[in-house]
């Protein structure tokens, strides 16, 4: 099996910064391929994106693994993503915005907690689900518990992992795990739902895991490459019961691979297509691939 690599650079809308990665590319001695995406948050504790390269790390195994799934898909001719809409959160990065009424709101949340409680007095019936990224000391999240709406569907990640104040704070109000520790598992109270992420992690573990152990979680993208969200997506079409956090695409200034995806407000869909596997097949191919 041969590995090629195509780099990218992502444009984030809000500020023009970027987000690098690359996308790997597996052929096999007969010539047939598979894509996924490697997309590394060094801030978030990830490798940078040449070390993870480099180190063939824990992304880099897990697009390896997807890529596979993309290939034999495309081998066999068969479709990986289908054309029905998929129900998502409406990402909120701006007290400002006026959402949908009907959506369910994921709102990126900080230490500025008027103009939180504000933004939150001024919605209506929505379902709310906030995300800190751990950045609230302990005594701030205590002093704000009591001030949230009872609309709150959860609360992820609101402080560095703490496993015993954390099992006292979601008895209070649900939280989420995402970042903020590698053993969710150990610490079952701790926690109402686990974030996953697809194009990260080994999904299919972690889906059965909860499932098995009557616990909620939400399937959602990694604000990743079209690529790497597509592979998301199909996780999320065979949990389409529930709302999925795959609306990431429109923070990054459009390429051709975005082309493939219809957002609304509340859906995101991959477009009717002719291709196999998770498809793109002509933006692929117009890319620049190096042996890896």
């Amino acid at each position: 099996m041969k590995e090629f690599l195509s780099y990218y650079q992502l444009i984030r809308k809000r500020d023009q910064s970027v987000q690098h990665g690359s996308l790997l590319k597996l052929v096999d001695d007969a010539g047939h391929w598979g894509v996924s995406d490697i997309c590394p948050w060094p801030h978030l504790g990830d490798l940078a994106l040449d070390l993870e390269i480099l180190s063939k790390g824990s992304l880099y195994q897990r697009a390896y693994v997807l890529a596979l799934l993309d290939l034999k898909a495309r081998k066999d001719r068969q479709k990986l993503i289908h054309a029905k809409p998929i129900r998502i959160n409406t990402l909120i990065i701006d007290y400002s915005q006026t959402p949908d009424p009907t959506a369910v709101l994921k709102i990126k949340a900080d230490g500025n907690f008027d103009a939180l409680l504000n933004c939150l007095g001024k919605l209506t019936n929505q379902q709310i689900r906030l995300d800190f990224n751990s950045s609230l000391s302990s005594e701030k999240f205590e002093n704000l518990i009591p001030a949230l709406s009872k609309r709150i569907e959860y609360i992820e990640d609101p402080t560095a992992w703490d496993d015993k104040l954390w099992q006292q704070w979601n008895q209070k109000v649900p939280l989420a795990v995402d970042f903020a520790t590698n053993n969710p598992f150990e610490f079952l109270d701790a926690w109402t739902y686990l974030i996953i992420k697809p194009s990260r992690q080994d999904a299919d573990n972690l889906i059965q895991k909860c499932l098995t152990l009557n616990k909620n979680f939400t399937l959602t993208s990694a604000m990743d490459h079209p690529v790497g969200f597509a592979h998301g997506l199909r996780y999320a079409q065979n949990h389409a019961d529930k709302v999925s956090g795959f609306s990431t695409l429109d923070l990054y200034e459009k390429t051709e691979f975005h082309s493939y995806f219809e957002t609304g407000t509340t859906t995101v869909v991959m477009k009717k297509s002719h291709d196999f596997g998770v498809g793109m097949t002509a933006a692929l191919n117009n890319l620049k691939w190096i042996e890896a």
